[in-house]
């Protein structure tokens, strides 16, 4: 017990501390294909981990659970010794002062001098972003209350996005995800009326299912944003949650088995749904949407509320199952439905910003400190002027911009 519990802590800071790391280091346009590699790989992990553990299930006797167990070991101090590495975020070191550090971090990721127009850009845009940021310095009380860059906002939306990750981003386990790879091999046993180890190996193809769809972001999710693929996948686990709920209503009738077997197919289209958006798609963007000086803080958080909720979904699906079987099935449908307009309504766009530029989707408008820094940073006021194509507003909202916000 002690073993999980220590394991459990370290998955906490992987989960919380990796996303916002690598939102950090690297280049806007492709922020979202390698934050998303993360889950991507994670997915690969769970198939191949799920696999192996069904195989050392014949070995019988103590082997069978020591080995996978102790497999776990090496990995982990394998990326011990690789993360010694990994260079520290140059927005990070900006922000304790170490700018030099910071300046050749960002020559070394761009693959450029260090006088290069684009690494002094990009530090600029760092300098005065921590300036903005720092003229509302960061107090637990500011999570409540409004301030200048709209901190508590954006901890309320990495929560939010998260929270819809446990439905996928938060919202994945309430969209039903957890039930499925947590109890798969119950719900296709109790609910589908699978043999056990058909029930097993079948649990296995959906984790693949899973992994297959996670490919999706990792290759695309710049170049198609971050909003539509989240309502387009929540709209497609919605649907695969009703149908699996109509094919499972029809227990004790004679088409139970041939219904209850149609309904693995829409297992199979959930996963590969929610795999290609509300898995990966949220831990992007909690990170991304953050600003420098809560984003360590607000990451927490938000990777908090998400673990809190899988483990209400743990608690609470065999009950579930047992009591009100296919009809489990129609409660994530509806959350999945409501996350559309959800995602449409409160998420700004994202891609192919800088987290400095993304500030600027939050700042108040009429903010004498925003006027100044834009004034400052050729990068944030060439972005200020692009927020002003598109009919006058700004990337992923419905305000237009005040006149001094674009001047320079």
């Amino acid at each position: 017990m002690l073993g999980r519990v220590i394991t459990g802590i370290g998955v906490g800071i992987d989960t919380s501390t990796v996303p916002m790391y690598q939102s950090e280091l690297c280049k806007p346009h492709v922020r979202g294909r390698l934050v998303t590699t993360e889950v991507l790989f994670t997915g690969l992990g769970v198939t191949i981990a799920y696999f192996f553990v069904f195989g050392m299930t014949y070995a019988g006797g103590a082997l069978a659970w020591r080995l996978p167990i102790s497999m776990q070991i090496p990995p982990c101090f394998i990326i011990a010794i690789l993360v010694k590495g990994l260079p520290e975020s140059p927005r990070w070191l900006v922000q304790k002062g170490r700018i030099q550090e910071a300046v050749q971090i960002l020559a070394h990721v761009f693959n450029a001098e260090e006088s290069d127009e684009t690494v002094q850009s990009e530090k600029n845009a760092m300098i005065d972003a921590v300036a903005l940021e720092r003229s509302n310095p960061f107090r637990w009380t500011n999570v409540f209350r409004p301030d200048s860059v709209r901190t508590g906002y954006r901890i309320f939306l990495a929560c939010l996005v998260l929270f819809m990750n446990q439905a996928s981003f938060d919202s994945i386990q309430w969209a039903g995800i957890n039930v499925i790879v947590f109890y798969a091999p119950t719900v296709l046993e109790t609910n589908v009326g699978l043999p056990h180890s058909t029930a097993l190996i079948t649990s296995g193809f959906l984790n693949l299912a899973f992994t297959v769809g996670s490919l999706i972001p990792a290759f695309k999710l710049d170049t198609w944003g971050r909003k539509k693929p989240m309502m387009g996948g929540a709209f497609g686990a919605a649907i695969s949650m009703m149908i699996v709920a109509i094919m499972l209503s029809f227990q004790g009738t004679p088409h139970e088995k041939t219904l209850a077997n149609v309904s693995i197919a829409f297992f199979v289209t959930f996963m590969l749904c929610f795999g290609a958006s509300l898995n990966a798609i949220p831990w992007c963007y909690s990170a991304e949407i953050l600003p420098l000086h809560v984003r360590a803080q607000g990451t927490s958080i938000a990777v908090m509320v998400n673990w809190i909720c899988v483990f209400i979904i743990v608690m609470t699906t065999p009950t579930m199952v047992a009591s009100i079987a296919w009809k489990t099935y129609l409660v994530f449908m509806v959350m999945n439905f409501i996350f559309v307009p959800i995602i449409y309504i409160v998420f700004p766009e994202t891609a192919g910003l800088t987290l400095e530029q993304i500030d600027y989707i939050f700042v108040k408008r009429g903010d004498s400190e925003v006027v100044e820094t834009v004034g400052s940073s050729p990068a944030l006021s060439q972005t200020a002027e692009k927020e002003t194509v598109n009919g006058g507003k700004y990337p992923g909202t419905d305000e237009a911009p005040e006149s001094k916000h674009i001047e320079k």
